[in-house]
């Protein structure tokens, strides 16, 4: 990658999904005088690179799912050179709930952002999906606009756009502290000093530490979630993804020649590269007997961890911090950086180019 320059007029902090798209969507702007810093020797080596890569429009609340909508449109069709290959696969996907109260807040949801869907029953899910027969359920809704996102592609893209256009990203350069000095910002990295006019946090699992070396109060919740791969002998790369978010949740889709599970656990934890616990496949087991009980004997092959990063409030924080003028914050996506990036950075990007208000 590059080398740290004395100076820049805007300083990205992280290198993931949030910093990536950000850093992208600032060089389309024209605005490239702009230094991308991670700490890890590659981009995205925690939740952009560790995440399912599923892309589900549909969200928990209406403010995210404008950026998910938005951020999947961009996927489908990216603009001309951004990638060589497809950003995602449009397998579809289902979500599947076991209350008739969840599904119409699902239903509403979906029309009111203008998002594909088709009401359908379990069985049409375990159509596709033979062994998820026994699968609790109350509604399923099918999305035809959803699928599987190349977590890589769309990282490569954004990044090598921005260096294209003249944005600088250096790797194995960790923010040490932050200096507030005559009307500029002073970073100490473990590569040097760095004066900025502007800082961007970005980083993730990171993002409080980040806060507080800027002096201010910042909570965000890294959670711990669990994913897996496993054997499964009936099962096709197009087959859409499977998500219940009922009393018992999880999700599956095809991964090479198995499947790709979790069950969607999250414990609150200090941020750092999470091992997998333990016990994480036999609570994975545990909750797949009584959610799908066809899909046990599944044989996990891989099992890892990642982290998802929330505000108390659970609303992903974009926009200028309230108490440093210079500081501006794209953190706390939710683990939906993978679908909503594309419109998270563009309406960053929007914003500091704008300036502060």
């Amino acid at each position: 990658m590059d080398e740290l320059p004395a100076a820049a007029a805007i300083v990205i902090v992280g290198g993931g999904f949030a910093g990536a798209a950000t850093a992208w969507w600032l060089a389309r702007a024209g605005i490239t005088d702009v230094v991308v810093i991670e700490r890890e020797p590659i981009c995205g080596a925690h939740a952009s690179g560790k995440n399912a890569a599923i892309c589900r429009q549909i969200a928990d609340d209406d403010d995210t799912t404008v950026l998910t909508v938005r951020g999947a449109a961009f996927l489908r069709e990216p603009p001309p050179g951004f990638s060589d290959v497809p950003l995602m696969s449009r397998t579809g996907g289902f979500l599947v709930t076991d209350t008739a109260a969840a599904s119409d807040v699902l239903l509403a949801r979906a029309r009111a952002h203008g998002v594909r869907h088709a009401i359908m029953s379990g069985s049409a899910a375990a159509l596709q999906w033979p062994r998820l027969a026994g699968m609790r359920e109350r509604i399923g809704i099918f999305f035809d606009d959803d699928g599987v996102i190349d977590v890589g592609a769309v990282l490569t893209g954004y990044l090598e756009g921005a260096r294209r256009a003249g944005v600088r990203v250096v790797t194995r350069c960790e923010l040490v502290s932050i200096e507030d000095r005559d009307g500029a910002r002073i970073i100490a990295t473990s590569r040097g000093a760095i004066r900025a006019t502007t800082i961007v946090c970005a980083a993730g699992a990171w993002a409080g530490v980040i806060g507080d070396r800027a002096g201010v109060e910042s909570a965000f919740e890294p959670v711990k979630r669990h994913l897996f791969v496993a054997a499964h002998d009936r099962v096709a790369r197009d087959q859409p993804y499977v998500w219940h978010l009922g009393a018992e949740p999880f999700y599956v889709r095809p991964e090479g020649a198995g499947v790709l599970l979790s069950h969607c656990d999250g414990r609150i934890v200090e941020p750092s590269e999470v091992p997998p616990d333990p016990d994480a496949a036999d609570r994975l087991a545990e909750r797949i007997r009584i959610a799908a009980p066809d899909l046990v004997g599944a044989q996990v092959k891989r099992t890892w961890a990642c982290l998802r990063t929330f505000t108390p409030e659970h609303r992903m924080r974009i926009g200028w911090d309230a108490e440093r003028p210079w500081l501006y914050w794209v953190a706390g996506l939710m683990g939906h950086g993978a679908t909503a990036s594309p419109a998270v950075g563009e309406r960053a990007a929007f914003e500091l180019a704008r300036g502060r208000d």
